[in-house]
Protein backbone atom coordinates (compact mmCIF):
# COMPACT_ATOMS: atom_id res chain seq x y z
CA UNK A 1 0.00 0.00 0.00
CA UNK A 2 2.73 2.43 1.08
CA UNK A 3 4.49 1.80 -2.98
CA UNK A 4 0.60 2.50 -4.03
CA UNK A 5 0.64 6.12 -2.02
CA UNK A 6 4.23 6.67 -3.16
CA UNK A 7 4.02 6.09 -6.72
CA UNK A 8 0.30 8.27 -6.67
CA UNK A 9 2.06 11.21 -5.59
CA UNK A 10 5.16 10.47 -8.09
CA UNK A 11 2.75 10.60 -10.79
CA UNK A 12 0.83 13.80 -9.87
CA UNK A 13 4.70 15.65 -9.21
CA UNK A 14 6.03 14.30 -12.22
CA UNK A 15 2.96 15.72 -13.93
CA UNK A 16 2.98 18.98 -13.28
CA UNK A 17 6.87 19.08 -13.22
CA UNK A 18 7.69 17.34 -16.60
CA UNK A 19 5.51 15.90 -18.95
CA UNK A 20 2.01 14.92 -19.68
CA UNK A 21 -0.20 12.06 -18.40
CA UNK A 22 -2.83 10.39 -20.94
CA UNK A 23 -5.01 7.62 -19.74
CA UNK A 24 -2.40 6.04 -17.13
CA UNK A 25 0.26 6.90 -18.49
CA UNK A 26 2.93 9.28 -17.46
CA UNK A 27 5.22 11.18 -19.56
CA UNK A 28 8.93 12.17 -17.98
CA UNK A 29 11.04 14.59 -20.69
CA UNK A 30 14.10 15.35 -19.06
CA UNK A 31 13.95 14.12 -15.91
CA UNK A 32 15.53 10.79 -15.19
CA UNK A 33 15.72 10.60 -11.35
CA UNK A 34 11.43 11.20 -11.25
CA UNK A 35 11.23 8.17 -14.28
CA UNK A 36 13.64 6.17 -11.82
CA UNK A 37 11.55 7.04 -8.52
CA UNK A 38 8.36 6.63 -10.20
CA UNK A 39 9.86 2.85 -11.81
CA UNK A 40 11.54 1.44 -8.53
CA UNK A 41 14.08 -1.95 -10.25
CA UNK A 42 14.43 -1.53 -13.82
CA UNK A 43 16.33 -3.31 -16.51
CA UNK A 44 19.73 -1.69 -18.58
CA UNK A 45 20.45 -1.80 -22.11
CA UNK A 46 24.01 0.09 -22.92
CA UNK A 47 24.80 -2.20 -26.19
CA UNK A 48 28.63 -2.30 -24.56
CA UNK A 49 31.03 -4.86 -24.96
CA UNK A 50 29.93 -5.06 -28.87
CA UNK A 51 32.23 -4.22 -31.99
CA UNK A 52 31.06 -0.93 -33.92
CA UNK A 53 28.68 -2.08 -36.53
CA UNK A 54 26.95 -5.02 -34.96
CA UNK A 55 23.18 -5.70 -35.07
CA UNK A 56 21.16 -6.13 -32.22
CA UNK A 57 18.51 -8.52 -32.41
CA UNK A 58 18.54 -11.04 -29.77
CA UNK A 59 21.23 -10.39 -27.70
CA UNK A 60 19.35 -8.84 -24.45
CA UNK A 61 16.67 -12.36 -24.45
CA UNK A 62 18.24 -12.80 -21.14
CA UNK A 63 16.87 -9.59 -20.03
CA UNK A 64 13.75 -9.83 -21.50
CA UNK A 65 13.46 -7.99 -24.97
CA UNK A 66 14.20 -8.60 -28.64
CA UNK A 67 14.94 -6.27 -30.70
CA UNK A 68 12.77 -7.31 -34.17
CA UNK A 69 13.81 -5.13 -36.95
CA UNK A 70 16.84 -6.79 -37.37
CA UNK A 71 18.42 -3.11 -39.07
CA UNK A 72 19.71 -1.43 -35.56
CA UNK A 73 22.96 -1.34 -35.12
CA UNK A 74 26.13 -0.60 -32.30
CA UNK A 75 28.10 3.02 -32.52
CA UNK A 76 30.57 4.55 -30.70
CA UNK A 77 33.51 4.49 -28.87
CA UNK A 78 35.21 5.05 -25.87
CA UNK A 79 34.25 9.11 -24.85
CA UNK A 80 32.07 9.44 -27.75
CA UNK A 81 30.45 12.73 -27.36
CA UNK A 82 27.34 11.56 -28.94
CA UNK A 83 26.76 8.54 -26.23
CA UNK A 84 28.34 10.49 -22.73
CA UNK A 85 27.17 7.56 -20.45
CA UNK A 86 29.32 5.11 -21.84
CA UNK A 87 30.44 5.87 -25.49
CA UNK A 88 28.15 3.37 -27.00
CA UNK A 89 24.55 3.37 -28.59
CA UNK A 90 22.63 2.31 -30.89
CA UNK A 91 21.74 3.89 -34.38
CA UNK A 92 18.61 2.98 -36.49
CA UNK A 93 16.99 3.43 -39.12
CA UNK A 94 13.30 4.84 -39.37
CA UNK A 95 12.76 3.20 -36.18
CA UNK A 96 13.51 0.55 -33.44
CA UNK A 97 10.47 -2.38 -32.08
CA UNK A 98 11.19 -3.79 -28.89
CA UNK A 99 9.58 -6.80 -28.06
CA UNK A 100 9.34 -7.80 -24.11
CA UNK A 101 8.77 -11.49 -23.04
CA UNK A 102 6.66 -9.89 -20.20
CA UNK A 103 4.37 -7.12 -19.48
CA UNK A 104 6.35 -3.60 -18.66
CA UNK A 105 5.17 -0.70 -16.81
CA UNK A 106 7.65 1.92 -17.79
CA UNK A 107 10.23 2.16 -20.77
CA UNK A 108 12.80 4.93 -21.11
CA UNK A 109 15.83 6.23 -23.08
CA UNK A 110 18.92 8.59 -23.73
CA UNK A 111 18.50 10.17 -26.89
CA UNK A 112 20.35 13.27 -28.84
CA UNK A 113 17.77 14.18 -30.71
CA UNK A 114 13.73 14.21 -31.55
CA UNK A 115 12.10 11.01 -31.21
CA UNK A 116 8.52 9.01 -30.79
CA UNK A 117 7.19 6.41 -28.57
CA UNK A 118 4.67 3.94 -29.22
CA UNK A 119 3.70 1.48 -26.83
CA UNK A 120 1.42 -1.93 -27.31
CA UNK A 121 0.01 -4.23 -25.50
CA UNK A 122 -1.04 -7.53 -27.40
CA UNK A 123 -0.90 -6.34 -30.94
CA UNK A 124 -3.49 -2.88 -29.43
CA UNK A 125 -1.72 0.71 -29.53
CA UNK A 126 -2.12 1.46 -25.69
CA UNK A 127 0.16 4.65 -25.86
CA UNK A 128 1.23 7.28 -28.80
CA UNK A 129 3.68 9.97 -27.68
CA UNK A 130 3.82 13.64 -28.83
CA UNK A 131 6.82 14.21 -30.60
CA UNK A 132 9.53 14.62 -27.59
CA UNK A 133 12.44 16.67 -28.85
CA UNK A 134 16.18 16.12 -27.86
CA UNK A 135 18.41 18.71 -26.90
CA UNK A 136 21.81 16.93 -27.57
CA UNK A 137 23.83 13.98 -25.84
CA UNK A 138 22.58 12.85 -22.94
CA UNK A 139 18.87 14.20 -23.11
CA UNK A 140 16.16 11.66 -21.56
CA UNK A 141 12.74 11.09 -21.94
CA UNK A 142 10.55 8.47 -20.62
CA UNK A 143 7.05 6.87 -19.67
CA UNK A 144 5.64 5.20 -16.75
CA UNK A 145 2.55 3.41 -16.93
CA UNK A 146 -0.72 1.60 -15.07
CA UNK A 147 -1.47 -0.18 -18.12
CA UNK A 148 0.73 -2.99 -19.13
CA UNK A 149 2.36 -3.37 -23.09
CA UNK A 150 4.46 -5.79 -24.79
CA UNK A 151 6.00 -4.13 -27.14
CA UNK A 152 8.01 -0.65 -27.37
CA UNK A 153 8.51 1.40 -31.21
CA UNK A 154 10.74 4.37 -30.68
CA UNK A 155 11.27 6.42 -33.90
CA UNK A 156 11.88 10.05 -35.33
CA UNK A 157 9.24 11.41 -37.60
CA UNK A 158 12.74 12.72 -39.61
CA UNK A 159 14.32 9.12 -39.76
CA UNK A 160 17.27 8.26 -38.46
CA UNK A 161 17.64 8.25 -35.01
CA UNK A 162 20.42 7.13 -32.68
CA UNK A 163 19.81 6.21 -28.51
CA UNK A 164 22.58 5.87 -25.65
CA UNK A 165 20.75 3.65 -23.35
CA UNK A 166 17.43 1.88 -23.20
CA UNK A 167 15.82 0.88 -19.81
CA UNK A 168 12.50 -0.82 -19.31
Amino acid sequence: MRHAATMGMTVVLASACSGAASAGFTLYNTDFDGWKAATGAYETIDFTGFQFGTIITDQYVDQGVDFVDGNDYVIGSEGSVVFPIDGWGLTVGDSATLQFASPQYSFGLHHPGGLRIDLFWQGELVYHSPPLPGSGPGWFVGVVSTTPFDKALIYDDDGGLAVDNIYF
